[in-house]
């Protein structure tokens, strides 16, 4: 399901990794991990030395991370990456990578930090060991596999907390619409001045879950009659559905205005129209619902 990271630097330069920990997690939990020390070929700060305890001595005759990215991309596969603070261990990786003149792999990831602090309010720090002591998850701080290990546990229980059925469930919960993407996107929660508050666990433990639209994820087209988005976002949100601005393997419905449906009858749909179609014949369950349609569908189970 995920992989769970985390790296120790020798000084400031954020790309001078000399530790480094992966833990592979699936529905049931840890599955696998894979520790090793790294010569960053630098200098070691004190700082540094005080916070990991390793010192250049330690890693004499360990592989630098160029001879390890082999061995890293092995055991990553196509699971996507978390860790707590991914900021840092991303551009961690991102710095090794360009200093091994090694094409950086775009990895999925996201970070157990954030999902942390948008679905556990209230905390008075959302540092790595307080999140673990909530969840009594064991942790030898700032020792790279204890850390990656904690930060895969802790997604786990909030995962099952929430009663999220995968990831991009668990994201959208914590108002996150995507992963980010190793050396092209950060994972960035949806700001948008147009983004509604979909539904939080919480929300959804008081809703029906029998209703057809219940966890179900929608994107909306077209301007509709006597409604606005606005309106039928929050139609969809008050009975445990998702909204989202874009087309993605998790939408389940396409809700387009009676204007756009005319445009498909007359063979010119829109962008999202076309996508959304191109979607089905790839074999992707996604459904087109009219406006009318909607409406049928909401007002018989309301």
């Amino acid at each position: 399901m995920f992989v769970a990271v985390d790296v120790e630097t020798a000084n400031q330069n954020v790309g001078s990794i000399c530790a480094i920990g992966l833990v592979r997690f699936d529905h049931q939990g840890m599955v696998d991990s894979y520790y090793t020390l790294v010569d960053p070929q630098t200098d070691f700060h004190p700082m540094n030395i005080s916070v990991h305890r390793i010192y250049p001595e330690d890693v004499v005759g360990a592989p630098t991370f160029a001879q390890i990215i082999q061995d890293l991309e092995a055991f990553i596969g196509d699971w996507p990456l978390v860790a707590h603070n991914a900021r840092f261990d991303t551009s961690s990786l991102i710095q090794a990578y360009q200093k091994a003149r090694h094409p950086i792999r775009p990895y999925s990831y996201f970070c157990s930090l954030a999902l942390s602090r948008s679905l556990l309010p209230g905390m008075s720090s959302y540092r790595l060991n307080r999140v673990a002591q909530r969840f009594n998850i064991d942790l030898d701080h700032h020792q790279a596999l204890s850390d990656a290990r904690a930060s895969g546990w802790i997604i786990h229980h909030l995962m099952k907390q929430f009663k999220a059925d995968s990831l991009p469930d668990l994201l959208r919960l914590a108002h996150y619409d995507r992963f980010g993407q190793l050396g092209r996107r950060g994972f960035l929660k949806n700001t948008s001045p147009r983004a509604v508050a979909n539904p939080t666990a919480q929300d959804l433990e008081k809703l029906d879950p029998t209703h057809p639209f219940y966890k179900k994820h929608f994107v909306l087209t077209g301007r509709f009659q006597g409604y606005t988005h606005y309106d039928l976002q929050n139609k969809i949100i008050s009975v445990g559905g998702f909204v989202h601005d874009s087309l993605d393997l998790e939408t389940d419905y396409l809700v387009a205005s009676l204007n756009e449906i005319y445009k498909i009858q007359e063979n010119r749909p829109n962008r999202l129209m076309q996508e959304a179609i191109e979607r089905t014949h790839q074999g992707q369950d996604l459904q087109l619902l009219s406006q009318d349609h909607f409406f049928n569908i909401f007002r018989q189970f309301n």
